[in-house]
């Protein structure tokens, strides 16, 4: 029985070694920042696209995000030991789909912008990267284009920016 017992541990922690190595992560699991901080700031998101308001969901998605990481404090920018500085720079249209008709029926939209992790004492940027995200918009039978429902268009763009803090996220904290 304490064979059988010590083989199946030996097993479980072989598998996790394996698996940390490669960048596996345990869903739920609150693991720390860089550079050993304890505590981060999400600077105002800078928005240089056409879509107002794009940015107020994202900053929505990765406060959540954060804030269910108990590892982590959410502090203001003069007192964190680290910075999130986005820019988004474009949200990109692109048609994927088109009835026979002609009616466009479904589109690509794409959500691209750089982030900067950076500690500002002393002044060091930790990484800068360019992010992507991606969602689909679905229109209903008979809308067109330009009259998507605002409930549909708003819930594919809660989405992307959902989609886009969670690269952000694991960008942090398991790609660093």
């Amino acid at each position: 029985m304490l064979k059988k017992f010590l083989i199946h541990a030996l097993i479980l922690v072989e598998a996790t070694a394996l698996l940390s190595g490669c960048g596996y992560h345990m869903v739920g699991s609150n693991p720390p920042l860089p550079e050993n901080a304890q505590s981060i700031a999400l600077l105002p998101i800078q928005n240089q696209t056409y879509q107002s308001g794009i940015e107020a969901l994202l900053s929505i998605h990765i406060r959540r995000k954060l804030r269910e990481n108990s590892s982590v404090r959410l502090e203001s920018p003069a007192s964190a030991q680290l910075h999130i500085i986005i820019n988004l720079s474009q949200l990109n249209t692109v048609q994927t789909s088109v009835s026979s008709n002609g009616q466009v029926i479904e589109q690509q939209l794409t959500l691209i912008g750089q982030v900067n992790l950076e500690k500002p004492e002393p002044a060091k940027t930790i990484w800068t990267k360019r992010v992507t995200a991606d969602s689909t918009l679905f229109y209903e039978e008979g809308e067109s284009q330009t009259g998507v429902s605002s409930f549909n268009r708003n819930q594919t763009l809660d989405k992307l920016a959902e989609l886009y803090a969670t690269k952000i996220y694991e960008q942090i904290f398991y790609n660093f």
